[in-house]
């Protein structure tokens, strides 16, 4: 019932404003009725298996209990997800030959087999859709497989991955200011697929006890205002990329359907208010029919929704004011903003304060930052204190992905190569410093742990944020990653071999790249840091690692120094400023900065460990902590208490 109401929602959305038909443009072909009308079904059934498969993955990894082992209502929304999963992987490859006949202008029997082949291998729009089959069927094999929580978790992760292609080939991937558009839609899709999906899992279940509901369902109640939240937000973000003026809402038909779109969003936010005043209450009665009567009408308002959506990614955005230098095929159309003016001129500082066209990483900085603090002021309402040069490399940290990601430094970094060294450099040892000096581990062991012996045993075997992070801490991938040699290997894979000429062109020409290039960048930084201030080394085994990574990263830089060809000349043939001088000397003066700062990094570094004296073994011994305990998650450097 859901998927028809929410295919018919597309369809008549579409139809009333001219969208279904298929224009006729003179030279051009034109695609067929049939596949102009099914690509919006498809698409609707496509979404809703998506939210699914991802509320029953999200319910088992997050809402059900099983810490120790998976729960019985774990495993059977688990093996849930399995139906809708496969739904959304065989509507993802119907898609595929769709929207290549619509792409050629012509009906799907037109459609070959090579032609297929080479759009879901050279064309974004079916790379896109392989990529989706190909993840979507992997949560298929895993739901039917995984017999832990943390499975489930993997899971949920790739299924979140699986919604994402899309998004970086759709409106959002070509409108003028597109990093905020495509960043905007992401996120927006992320929350509607854990709020919505979540509300579907909670009503799917069934032959579970009352108290595993009734105690999944108030866990997710506490987390839906963030959910509301971040889709009300990344929902306006992402229409605002798209319409000139208010007046659009009105005088449009993408217009209108934002308003109706948001319309469905407040019903949904007062539905989910009469979740925690009635129904919740009632199901911890042991009263569930109110608590399923209204969430099955929650679905049906999703079903609206996602209906709403599908058609306006069918329908033509307001068409934008015209202005010189911003045309299809510009620079401002491949960058999304302005050239910057020339940095040495006087001029670069004014510029610095130009923001990046992107909200991703601002929000992600904001949220770790009221996290830490939150975390903090709780520590101390303890009485547990917490030094205050902590929180400033915390807040330090903050101010130095503002700088690299999302002030003026990250518009020179996309058309200049030192700016781009420098951006990435600040990242992967300036930032990564800051963060790891700051021990937000340690903090957050503190935060969710009891001392050994002190939490009396309730009997419950939830997976809370305590246990989460233990699991994590005492895995073995992350007992790995803490030794010098693994920090130091993924710290090249990620920061070198991602400075070669392919992979370089993809970053600067891809955002999705370019995010995904950021938070690798940062993590293999935090690893890398975090091995050097690891107070279980002895000071000689920290300075000797910190000296074979500057000997490694000297090489690096001299090789690009020496390298005799330009990296990505492709892109910087493209983006080409006029006060910008030849690229490959530009290469070289990034070379020498990246030598430069590097050695200024391993100095600072060797004088941290020298002045924090001796590994702990030279301390009185003590009783050893047991292992994967929490208290050992961040054991960096410790000076003072």
């Amino acid at each position: 019932m859901a998927a028809a109401l929410g295919v018919g929602v597309a369809v008549a959305l579409l139809a009333t404003s001219g969208s279904l038909a298929p224009v006729a443009l003179p030279g051009l072909p034109t695609a067929s009725a049939a596949v102009t009308g099914a690509i919006p079904a498809v698409k609707v059934l496509s979404d809703l298996a998506a939210v699914a498969t991802a509320g029953c993955l999200l319910a088992a990894a997050l809402l059900a209990p099983g810490h120790q082992r998976m729960s019985v209502a774990g495993h059977r929304w688990t093996r849930l997800a399995a139906w809708p999963g496969a739904i959304w992987s065989l509507s993802a490859a119907i898609l595929a030959p769709l929207q290549l006949a619509d792409f050629l202008g012509t009906d799907l029997q037109s459609v070959s087999g090579r032609g297929l082949w080479s759009f879901v291998t050279t064309i974004p729009q079916g790379q896109a859709q392989a990529m989706v089959v190909v993840l979507t069927a992997a949560v298929v094999i895993g739901a039917r497989r995984v017999l832990t929580t943390g499975g489930s978790l993997a899971l949920l992760l790739v299924a979140l991955l699986a919604s994402l292609p899309p998004v970086f080939t759709g409106h959002a991937a070509g409108s003028g200011s597109h990093q905020a558009a495509v960043s905007g839609l992401a996120l927006h899709i992320v929350g509607v697929l854990a709020w919505a999906g979540g509300v579907l899992a909670l009503l799917l279940i069934r032959r579970v006890p009352p108290g595993v509901l009734a105690a999944a369902s108030t866990r997710f109640s506490t987390a839906a205002p963030v959910l509301v939240g971040l889709v009300a937000v990344s929902g306006m973000l992402t229409a605002s990329t798209r319409m000139s003026h208010l007046s659009d809402l009105i005088d449009t038909d993408y217009g209108r359907q934002v308003l109706a779109k948001t319309a469905a969003l407040i019903l949904l936010g007062v539905m989910g208010w009469a979740h925690r005043r009635r129904t919740l209450p009632a199901l911890a009665a042991g009263n569930p029919t109110a608590f399923r009567r209204l969430a099955a009408g929650e679905v049906l308002a999703f079903a609206t929704t996602i209906g709403i959506a599908v058609s306006l990614s069918r329908t033509p955005t307001p068409r934008p004011t015209d202005r010189p230098g911003q045309e299809e095929g510009s620079t401002f159309d491949t960058l999304g903003f302005a050239l910057p003016p020339d940095p040495v001129g006087g001029r670069w500082w004014t510029q610095l304060w130009e923001p990046y066209p992107d909200p991703l990483f601002p929000l992600l900085t904001a949220v770790g930052v009221a996290a830490y603090l939150w975390a903090v002021r709780a520590q101390t309402h303890r009485g547990g204190p917490w030094p205050a040069r902590r929180t400033a490399c915390l807040v330090g940290w903050a101010a130095v992905m503002v700088l690299a990601t999302t002030s003026g430094l990250a518009r020179y970094a996309q058309v200049w190569m030192p700016a781009h060294m420098l951006q990435y450099l600040l990242l992967a040892l300036l930032g990564s410093a800051l963060l790891v000096l700051a021990r937000p581990g340690k903090l957050l062991a503190q935060q969710y742990c009891a001392p050994a012996g002190a939490r009396p045993d309730s009997g419950r075997d939830d997976r809370g944020p305590a246990e989460w992070v233990q699991a994590f801490s005492s895995s073995r991938v992350t007992q790995l990653l803490r030794r010098p040699g693994p920090a130091l290997a993924v710290f090249a894979v990620v920061v070198y071999l991602g400075a070669t000429g392919p992979v370089l062109e993809l970053t600067l020409r891809s955002h999705a790249a370019h995010v995904v290039s950021v938070l690798a960048t940062s993590a293999a930084g935090a690893l890398l840091v975090r091995s050097w201030f690891d107070s279980k080394l002895s000071r000689a085994i920290r300075v000797r690692w910190i000296l074979i990574w500057a000997a490694l990263h000297a090489v690096a830089s001299t090789a690009l120094l020496l390298w005799p060809d330009v990296l990505a000349p492709t892109w910087w043939a493209e983006i080409d400023p006029t006060w910008r001088g030849p690229a490959l000397d530009d290469q070289r003066t990034a070379a020498v900065l990246a030598l430069l700062l590097g050695i200024t990094a391993a100095v600072l570094a060797i004088g941290r460990v020298w002045r924090a004296g001796p590994h702990r073994s030279a301390e009185p011994a003590g009783p050893r902590p047991e292992p994967g305990r929490l208290e050992d998650v961040d054991p960096t450097i410790e000076t003072k208490p």
